[in-house]
């Protein structure tokens, strides 16, 4: 009888450590989106944490860029999905209408799972509104910007050495603007005995370079929208406008122009590209510039020092109010980024994986990974302990050539799980006494305090800041209502815009023949769907 229990007991014990054994097994999840700049996402740092923390295991499937929306299309066709599709921005309508057609998980029956999500949505409204549909049925998810610095679309430099060599102040209107650019023109600014090679300014338009400088200059002229062609506003009233269509559009254009041929306007704007034009802003041939990119790397510097050279310039007075106004990118970036497949088996483990991105924690881990292993604490004299990543890049540096290839590469995939902008240095910037922000700004110890502190305190000397026309999420129906006419009238758009800056068109004989065209284009209709639209957004955010 004995050997029997003992027999017994030892086979219970066997079949419960097996069972134990089968529980701690990790959960295969299947992800696929466009690879973007990593190239082996489940090889980073972040993906493995991930994969630690929830204990699964990410099998993930990258596609060529330039193939994606084919390979998204046939694997929808093919009813073959995988359990999350990443870093996807696919059309949010489109998403929305595969969701109600039984594609993608409805995540909202899982919000008492996802109390970071839920949270984040709650403090975020205007986000909250975008990423449900009027149903209240979320199919997608997508980034949000968390901070005023991160949806501050204008970041220009005027070089003080230019400024100091012409005798002129830091221009605040665009008329103190005009005369410092004829200054640069008419004398040797940059100081090195040819009066002739100096470029008053350049950008690239409707590129990198030229989206900062034109959301300075637009908002004087009371323009704020995060395109340059197809720019629409809605007025005090609510009512929905192209401001394409209106007077202040056409000043700006003129004033466009009379910097173009004038030659204050670097007459390569519409031709050059990115890497041309900071090849002429690093070889100190231009006095006032833009860049998406910072400062250091467009001029070629070492270092964020370089910023005490230049005056940042974020705003200029409304030609309207006189007050410095700054517009405002969304708090969130457009499209569906993040989907999950209805079908899956683990719908509730995944929804702790998204829910674990829009956390403090996970925040901190996809932009910086875990401590004392791909970042440390240091402490400065202010008493912030600022996440420090270079000692670990500089020890795979063989490898590694540059910091940014290490953090793509290694450490996460660019964009990818990270829900929220988030930066540590923006974040201690916008806590910060305006007495401390001087001292970052003189900071010697860390070249990163110069810049950030110096974007906080532009924000915080501006008089006025606008928010820019929410992106807007159609239904299926308006999507197809308006087919291609929006594209189609961006590319107008684009197109007289250049002719009208060039001069080859002249903007006051024309301008009603340009107006007449947009209406014989569609703009009633466009406009019809989109005050709907905008419509349903106010009332999500319950305005």
């Amino acid at each position: 009888m004995k050997k029997i229990i003992a027999l017994l007991l030892a086979a219970l014990l066997i079949a419960s450590t097996c069972a134990f054994a089968m529980a701690e097994e990790p959960i295969t999840i299947t992800v696929m989106g466009p690879q973007g700049t990593t190239r082996d996402w489940d090889a980073t740092h972040v993906f493995q944490e991930l994969e630690k923390k929830f204990n699964v295991n990410f099998e993930v499937t990258t596609f060529a860029d330039d193939v994606w929306k084919t390979q998204f299309t046939l694997m929808l066709a093919e009813d073959n999905l995988p359990d999350i599709f990443m870093q996807c921005d696919m059309n949010k309508a489109e998403i929305n209408g595969y969701g109600e057609d039984g594609y993608f998980l409805d995540l909202s029956q899982y919000m008492d799972i996802m109390p970071s999500f839920a949270a984040f949505c709650e403090s975020h409204p205007d986000f909250a509104a975008y990423t449900a549909t009027a149903e209240g049925k979320i199919y997608s998810v997508n980034r949000c910007r968390d901070t005023v610095q991160s949806r501050q679309l204008s970041h220009n430099w005027i070089k003080k050495s230019w400024l100091e060599n012409v005798n002129k102040e830091v221009p605040t209107t665009i008329e103190e603007l005009y005369d410092v650019l004829v200054a640069f023109k008419e004398q040797d600014a940059n100081g090195n005995g040819d009066p002739n090679d100096e470029i008053p300014m350049a950008i690239t338009i409707d590129g990198q370079s030229g989206q900062r400088v034109e959301f300075a200059l637009k908002a004087a002229f009371g323009i704020y929208n995060v395109n340059h062609n197809f720019q629409l506003a809605a007025d005090e009233n609510g009512k929905v406008y192209l401001y394409e269509t209106t007077e202040n559009w056409k000043e700006y254009l003129t004033f466009m122009n009379k910097l173009y041929e004038e030659g204050l306007l670097d007459n390569e704007a519409f031709t050059m590209t990115t890497a041309e034009f900071r090849a002429k802003a690093s070889a100190d041939q231009v006095g006032f510039f833009g860049d998406w990119s910072n400062l250091a790397s467009c001029v070629g510097a070492a270092d964020d020092f370089v910023n005490r050279d230049y005056e940042l310039i974020i705003s200029f007075a409304n030609k309207d109010s006189g007050l410095q106004t700054v517009s405002l990118y969304p708090n969130y970036t457009a499209g569906a980024r993040l989907m999950v497949n209805a079908l899956t088996e683990v719908p509730e483990k995944i929804c702790e994986i998204i829910d674990y991105l829009y956390s403090d924690e996970g925040i901190m881990l996809v932009n910086y990974g875990t401590e004392g292993v791909t970042f440390n604490y240091i402490e400065d004299e202010f008493g912030n302990k600022a996440p420090d990543v270079t000692p670990y890049w500089q020890a795979m540096i063989d490898q590694y050539p540059t910091m940014s290839e290490w953090q793509q590469q290694y450490l996460y995939p660019n964009n990818v799980t990270s829900l929220v902008v988030y930066d540590y240095y923006s974040a201690v910037m916008e806590d910060a006494t305006d007495e401390e922000l001087d001292a970052y700004i003189a900071y010697e110890g860390n070249p990163n305090y110069i810049r950030i502190a110096t974007w906080e305190k532009a924000v915080r000397e501006a008089d006025l800041l606008v928010d820019a026309f929410p992106f807007l999420a159609m239904t299926a129906e308006e999507t197809d209502t308006l087919g291609t006419l929006t594209t189609d009238m961006a590319e107008y758009l684009k197109t007289m815009k250049a002719q009208f800056i060039t001069g080859e068109i002249d903007i006051e004989t024309e301008w009603d023949n340009f107006q007449a065209t947009l209406q014989g284009m569609g703009l009633e209709t466009v406009l019809e769907v989109n005050q709907a639209a905008y419509d349903r957004f106010l009332a999500a955010m319950g305005d």
